[in-house]
């Protein structure tokens, strides 16, 4: 588990970290979603546009594990 915080400490470290809570609130959402996807075996590149789609277009945005349900019906 130690090994999935690895990245986004180094990141941290040469962001220099966020200037903002609100800023720090997001970081964290964007790093769980992509290590949840990685935990899952998804592509964070093939599930970050499907996100923005089904925000975009109104729908229930799907968290990782439930857009790879979608991928299997």
């Amino acid at each position: 588990m130690e090994s999935l915080l690895r990245n986004p400490v180094i990141g941290r470290k040469k962001w220099l970290g966020t200037h903002s809570e609100k800023g720090a609130r997001k970081q964290t959402i964007l790093f769980s979603l992509v290590q949840s996807c990685k935990l899952l075996k998804i592509n964070p590149r093939d599930y970050f546009p499907a996100l923005v789609q089904n925000i975009k277009n109104k729908q229930v945005p799907l968290t990782p594990y439930e857009y790879l349900q979608s991928l299997h019906i």
